[in-house]
């Protein structure tokens, strides 16, 4: 029997930092226990809930 696939709820998205940048955010996932794929899902989420509710 065929193993039955998902459905797909999310999308991949590759994205370029700068090296700083990167670097502060590894120190915020190993401090928070965090993954960095975490970390910049969240920010995402904040940054257009912040553009919805007209705040940026």
């Amino acid at each position: 029997m065929a193993a039955r696939k998902m459905p797909k709820v999310q999308d991949r998205l590759t994205i370029s930092l700068e090296a700083g940048d990167r670097a502060k955010l590894e120190t915020l996932a190993n401090k928070t226990d965090r993954s960095l794929a975490w970390l910049v899902r969240e920010a995402i989420k904040q940054y257009l809930a912040d553009r919805e509710s007209g705040v940026a």
